[in-house]
Formats: structure tokens, C-alpha cells, sequence
């Protein structure tokens, strides 16, 4: 639940804002359907709290058409991190 009460939080930051606001949630291979196949059990949990992450963050772009919503796959490695922060920088996205 921590990104829901993230995008609460931001919520009236996100709506003052002039520059297109941007929300985006990082996610992984594993909350897509067609990949949990090649998975271990043990990723049931973890691929299942990815999908509904996914899912929270598409109902979010489509119930506030002010805002984009988007999920940024991961590899699940913090270079991964570093470089989705490098890019965010250059291309000035907003990111909460």
C-alpha cells in the first residue's frame, strides 16, 4: 500500500503543478501474467504484489485524466535505479 499512500500524500502537489504531472511507479518483469510462468513458486507473493501495483497504477491514469500514470519496469538491480534517476533528470519528468 505504500505507493497508494505516496500518491495520496502527493496529491495536491501533483495537482498544482503547471508541467504535466507525472506519476510513476516502479514495477518489475514479474507482475506481468505472461512472465510469472518462467518464475519459481517462491515468486508467487512477490509477482503477485507487483501485478496489483501495475494495476493500481492503470487505474490511477485513467481515473485522473489530468495526470499521467506510468509503471517503469525494473531488472531488479540498483544500477536499474541509478540510471531511471540519470533519465529522469535529463528529460525533466516529475517523479514522485
Amino acid at each position: 500500500f505504500g505507493n497508494i499512500y505516496i500518491f495520496q500524500a502527493f496529491y495536491s502537489l501533483l495537482k498544482a503543478s503547471k508541467s504535466g504531472p507525472k506519476f510513476v511507479t516502479l514495477t518489475s518483469p514479474a507482475g506481468s501474467t505472461g512472465s510469472v510462468l518462467g518464475l519459481p513458486i517462491d515468486f508467487g507473493v512477490y509477482a503477485a504484489s507487483k501485478a496489483a501495483l501495475n494495476s493500481i497504477t492503470r487505474k490511477i491514469n485513467f481515473e485522473e485524466e489530468w495526470l499521467g500514470a506510468y509503471e517503469m519496469l525494473d531488472q531488479v538491480s540498483s544500477s536499474s535505479l541509478v540510471l531511471i534517476a540519470i533519465y529522469l533528470c535529463i528529460s525533466r519528468i516529475s517523479i514522485i
